[in-house]
């Protein structure tokens, strides 16, 4: 999970470097892993929703009701499950809440 606009530049056909990847993000950041509980992941989505820009994101399916929340949550196309860890690897400027992401920093761990 990456914020709108953290993505710099597109991925030419072709060998990656190390170059690609600080033309993609140039940034002093870190891609790190953080575990969220489901509740965690509806806020993702509901953020998503009120924010409304694109925020790249892999693996998170949802539809938007009509109360402009999120319904119908999918992991992986398989149904949110209550109480387990789901583990996302974001930057460790969104993890420790930048862009209003504050819902990443409750009870996340690390993972090195």
């Amino acid at each position: 999970m990456l914020n709108h606009g953290g993505i710099r530049s597109i991925i030419s056909k072709g060998n990656v470097t190390a170059r690609t990847a600080y033309e993609i993000m140039p940034f002093e950041n870190s891609a790190i892993i953080v575990a969220l509980k489901s509740d965690q992941i509806i806020e993702i989505a509901n953020y998503i929703i009120s924010e409304k820009k694109p925020h790249p994101l892999s693996g998170l399916n949802f539809t938007i009701g009509k109360d402009k929340m999120a319904k119908n949550i999918l992991v992986h196309g398989k149904p949110l499950e209550n109480e387990r860890m789901y583990y996302v690897v974001t930057s460790d400027y969104l993890a420790n809440g930048g862009d209003n992401m504050t819902f990443l920093r409750k009870e996340s761990l690390a993972i090195l």
